[in-house]
């Protein structure tokens, strides 16, 4: 199976969905629910943007990262992002399971599930404890994710409308703040 998935994610340059996410904090026992749209190109680029009407967004060109809130009314734009993290990572690391991850795989449920559930440790500590991936089982499309960070905050995704290797327009990892929202530099 990583073999297959590896083989399958080397492959893809771009990724687009549609997802819906819930997050929850261990400390407050908070979990916050959202939907939204992720595009993802190698090397770096992302945009994720949670809510309709638009409420937060992570946009980045490889180079420059513009984070936004509506509830915050600003926009932080970073440079100099280095080692790419996070969900920008997810792409090539979906390419490197057997390098990054100890792999263990789910077994089988009954009744069986269109899905192969997949759990990653990664070999080197860092910021993510462990993430568990639901993946279709004939095409290895990814349809969950499970990430539990440093802090055992857990945010899980479902995403839908998964679409690998379309032509991503340059434009949509650029960010331009709302009129009269601040822009702080970092």
């Amino acid at each position: 199976l990583v073999a297959a998935v590896q083989g399958t994610y080397k492959a893809v340059t771009t990724i687009r969905a549609d997802f819906t996410q819930s997050a929850k904090n261990p400390m407050t026992g908070v979990e916050e629910k959202l939907r939204g749209r992720i595009a993802l190109e190698r090397p770096r680029k992302m945009r994720i943007e949670f809510g309709v009407p638009m409420k937060q967004a992570v946009v980045s060109d490889g180079v420059t990262q513009w984070l936004y809130s509506a509830d915050q009314k600003q926009v932080i734009v970073q440079k100099d992002l280095g080692g790419s993290t996070g969900v920008a990572q997810l792409l090539d690391d979906l390419g490197r399971l057997g390098e990054l991850f100890n792999v263990t795989m789910a077994p089988p449920s009954v009744p069986p599930k269109p899905i192969h559930v997949v759990t990653l440790k990664p070999k080197q500590a860092g910021g993510v404890k462990s993430i568990e991936l639901g993946l279709t089982k004939q095409k290895y499309v990814l349809q969950d994710l499970t990430i539990v960070d440093a802090t055992d905050s857990t945010t899980k995704m479902s995403f839908t409308m998964v679409w690998m290797n379309g032509d991503i327009p340059d434009v949509e990892f650029n960010f331009r703040a709302p009129v009269g929202t601040p822009v702080v530099q970092m």
